[in-house]
């Protein structure tokens, strides 16, 4: 574990959102029999929260848990809100609820980092490659990769230098 944190690589090991769109990809995988229904919805709710119950909630997972069930849910009712909307409303609601969060370094790094993610993912989408063959989709997943690691990292160099003294050029990996 120090030799990923030396090279800047230690969120990697770290659960956060890239880890629930992988759970998330082998539940669609298993429900495949009743995608796009509202009970794939609840079910992979529930998983995500019993999930995120057996491993003690740690702040960077409960994020990305708590936006995907929200996004999830307003989709369940059919009411259309934006990803700055429930980060917002998650932000002010954990604030809220434990005002002593906004001094943890994980908290901190957590939300700035999805912060900065959506802020600045307009940016990939007005560039995005617009040809429709079979390349240009593979080209565009692996600039959306490339591109959410690079707006992370761009968004958390002033708190990594905060923190840290220093800024791994490696962590856009």
């Amino acid at each position: 574990i120090e030799d990923f944190r030396a090279l800047g690589l230690g969120h990697i090991l770290a659960l956060s959102g890239m880890h629930l769109a992988y759970i998330l990809l082998f539940l669609r995988w298993i429900l495949k029999p009743i995608r796009y229904s509202r009970l794939e919805i609840l079910i992979s709710c529930f998983t995500l929260i019993v999930y995120l119950n057996y491993l003690d909630f740690p702040v960077s997972f409960s994020r990305a848990v708590s936006m995907y069930v929200l996004y999830s849910l307003a989709n369940f009712f059919r009411y259309r809100i934006s990803s700055l909307s429930i980060y917002l409303l998650l932000l002010l609601f954990s604030l809220g609820l434990w005002p002593s969060l906004i001094w943890d370094i994980s908290f901190q790094f957590s939300f700035l980092d999805v912060g900065g993610i959506i802020y600045l993912w307009p940016v990939r989408e007005k560039n995005r490659m617009k040809v429709k063959y079979f390349g240009a989709k593979i080209f565009n997943g692996v600039m959306d990769l490339f591109f959410v690691g690079f707006f992370a990292q761009l968004t958390l160099i002033g708190l990594s230098i905060y923190y840290f003294q220093k800024f791994a050029v490696t962590g856009v990996l």
